[in-house]
């Protein structure tokens, strides 16, 4: 078997994720063109019209970011005539977030070309075609996947319900590459934990159009459905032996869940 170099792999795989990259911008700013917003906003506008009228720190703990990343992207789209700030009626000193009737609209929108968007990257594919692509994922030379935690020490910790992805991190591909968002940052496992449990499960139920307990309740109820989706749990504190090589991409953007 021909033997090839680090550099190669990793020239290869720097090539691949650029072309990914390249064509997932392309779409994302198609989409959002239309709509004047940048990436990363319209998940603020999900997350207060899930909300309601939070604070900015109930905003920004809800994202999984900081509270000053949180305060950039409300005073813009603040400016742009999509969020305003309320007086909380019972404590006039507490300021709290809330759409317009344009970020309402813009939120709706928003979230039916997401769906669309993703369904669509599917639509063209049997059952079977989707079973066979999981499968070969496993054989892949490059797993590229993200992550739904990652806690200060570095410990990679993920929530899977058939267990494809999760398992394809740890054996199978040769080379493994996981692109994390500032949002999955935590700084304990518990914390991680909490996040993936009170975020990240919940909001891919809503997205499958799951009908599960935590779809409903917007968190974590340990259910026993038979639609569950968060049946496997794996926290990988290391590169897992069978692995060639694992890299992580830190994003210092809200990426997904």
């Amino acid at each position: 078997m021909e033997s090839v170099s680090r550099e190669k792999l990793t020239a290869d795989f720097g090539e691949a994720f650029l072309t990914l990259q390249h064509t997932y911008n392309i779409c994302m700013q198609l989409l959002l063109g239309k709509y004047g917003l940048y990436p990363g906003q319209p998940q603020v506008l999900f997350a207060l019209s899930k909300l309601g009228a939070p604070t900015q720190n109930e905003l920004a703990a809800h994202l999984g970011i900081g509270k000053a990343s949180a305060g950039v992207s409300i005073r813009r789209l603040e400016t742009g005539g999509f969020v305003k700030r309320i007086r909380d009626k019972k404590d006039t000193r507490c300021i709290r977030l809330s759409l317009t009737k344009k970020g309402e609209d813009y939120a709706r929108w928003c979230s039916i070309d997401y769906d669309m968007f993703f369904t669509t990257m599917l639509e063209s594919f049997s059952a079977e075609e989707r079973g066979e692509v999981t499968r070969r994922a496993a054989r892949a030379d490059w797993f590229i996947t993200s992550a739904n935690g990652i806690t200060r020490t570095g410990k990679i910790v993920n929530i899977d319900g058939t267990g494809n992805r999760v398992a394809s991190m740890i054996f199978g591909p040769k080379n493994v590459a996981l692109i994390i968002g500032k949002n999955k940052f935590a700084e304990t496992m518990d914390e991680c934990m909490d996040r993936i449990k009170a975020v990240a499960c919940a909001k891919n139920a809503q997205r499958l159009g799951l009908s599960t307990p935590c779809a409903v309740a917007g968190r974590c109820t340990d259910c026993f459905s038979k639609e569950r989706i968060c049946s496997v749990t794996t926290i990988i504190e290391a590169k897992p032996g069978a692995i060639s090589e694992m890299h992580l991409i830190l994003v210092d953007e809200v990426l997904g869940y």
